[in-house]
């Protein structure tokens, strides 16, 4: 079997955080995702956070994903702290649903066990004792069963033993919720935490058409109806990233992650053809991408405006005090596309 403990030698945090501090009382509290495997702040992701000093952040740990060879399911990439940050640190475990598809009840005890133990690793190395733990995990009506077990056990555990894996004595578990499990809680399910994350983005299918999958107001309005009959406390997660579609004959090619209009209306190579939309004039290289002549790019984005609208629909359908508004994530990509007021003006719509 493999150890779990190896994993993380190779990635071990690098420069250790000073004692996590929990933000002043604040409905809903401004936070970010943070969700790169080294944390490496940039100078405009530090002047954010000084600006936000009791934002906390929702820090990826690491992914946990199904190995064919070792049989079980492991950690991927835990992160690397590279730079110190005095913002509270929120754990955040991603595990892909296909875990649940190999995982038996008695593999899902020691799934928990290993889990808390890694994240009470990280936690020491770090000097934080988190006040929450959320697990993200896209579940379906197949793999519901075997997924909400793991997190009563997650839960039991952290309630009877906390200090065991350096979280705060009064932790919260919380998991992220995506629309379709807020419309269909009887046939998704209703995960047993303390709190829900409504990833209120990634509405659609990625595709060579008109609509943004990032966001779409008419699908959104479609699922978020059902906020008011939803059985568990929500606070919501909304987008600040962007990304090309790379298109090909009418198909799409790949997903151009972390480029948005800027990196093709300053490119002579592209020409524009339409709102968000760029046409390669020959054939070349460009961050590591093969464009074609005539292949195209749409850009899809979520624009400020856009931001506040969708914190009022969603004050609109949900009645229920909101604790925290996330944005996802933290990147001086992503953050130089907006004012540096964004981030509140889109909380005061809440």
């Amino acid at each position: 079997m493999v150890k779990w403990a190896l994993l993380l030698l190779p990635a071990l945090l690098l420069c250790p955080l000073p004692a996590c501090r929990q933000p002043a009382a604040q409905k809903p509290a401004i936070a970010f995702y943070y969700w790169r495997t080294d944390f490496a702040l940039k100078p405009g992701e530090q002047q954010l956070l000084a600006r936000h000093a009791s934002a906390p952040l929702y820090l990826r740990y690491f992914d946990l994903a199904y190995s064919g060879e070792a049989g079980q399911a492991l950690p991927v990439s835990p992160v690397a702290v590279r730079t110190p940050s005095a913002q509270a640190i929120i754990p955040v475990v991603f595990i892909k649903n296909k875990v649940w598809e190999h995982t038996d009840s008695l593999g899902i005890d020691s799934l928990a066990e290993h889990t808390l133990q890694l994240c009470g690793k990280i936690n020491q190395h770090i000097a934080c004792s988190p006040e929450e733990l959320q697990i993200d995990c896209d579940w379906s009506s197949g793999t519901a069963a075997k997924y909400f077990y793991f997190l009563r056990v997650l839960r039991r555990q952290l309630q009877e033993r906390p200090a065991a894996y350096s979280f705060s004595p009064k932790v919260l578990l919380s998991a992220t919720i995506r629309l379709h499990q807020v419309k269909y809680p009887g046939r998704q399910g209703v995960p047993p935490v303390d709190r829900g994350m409504l990833m209120y983005y990634n509405m659609g299918k990625i595709g060579p058409g008109a609509e943004n999958a990032i966001y779409e107001e008419a699908t959104g309005l479609q699922y978020i109806r059902a906020l008011k009959k939803y059985p568990l406390p929500l606070d919501f997660a909304l987008p600040v990233f962007a990304w090309g579609i790379h298109i090909r004959e009418g198909r799409v090619v790949e997903l151009l992650n972390k480029m948005d209009d800027r990196d093709f209306k300053q490119d002579e190579r592209f020409r524009a053809i339409g709102t968000n939309r760029y046409l390669a004039t020959g054939a070349f290289f460009k961050n590591g991408f093969y464009f074609k002549e005539t292949d195209e790019v749409k850009v899809e984005a979520v624009a400020a405006a856009d931001l506040k609208r969708m914190a009022r629909i969603l004050k609109k359908y949900y009645e229920h005090p909101v604790q925290r508004l996330v944005f996802y994530d933290l990147d001086s990509i992503n953050i130089s596309r907006y004012e540096k007021n964004i981030f509140t003006e889109v909380a005061d719509c809440l």
